[in-house]
């Protein structure tokens, strides 16, 4: 994917990633809550019950910023929250 800027020259878009947890009950959601965790040149997009990934995280003493997809915009548009690890 490629996005055009408006002086012409050409840069990488990012790719927006969704992850699907699986059964509830399982390792799934505290994969993804682990994966949220790293930097990724893409935009994580969890497929996923909110409450559930909120829960795992607190479990498993990790930092959780959870945030609604829109999907009319754009992949990566959105500022970074400093100390935050987001999924959408």
């Amino acid at each position: 994917m490629w996005n055009t800027a408006s002086e012409g020259a050409r840069e990488m878009a990012v790719p927006r990633i969704a992850l699907t947890p699986g059964e509830p009950a399982g390792i799934g959601p505290d994969l993804c809550v682990r994966i949220a965790q790293q930097t990724h040149a893409a935009e994580l997009v969890a497929i996923a019950d909110p409450a559930l990934l909120a829960e795992r995280a607190r479990l498993l003493g990790l930092p959780l910023h959870l945030e609604p997809l829109d999907l009319r915009r754009a992949p990566g548009t959105r500022m970074a929250v400093r100390g935050q690890r987001t999924l959408r």
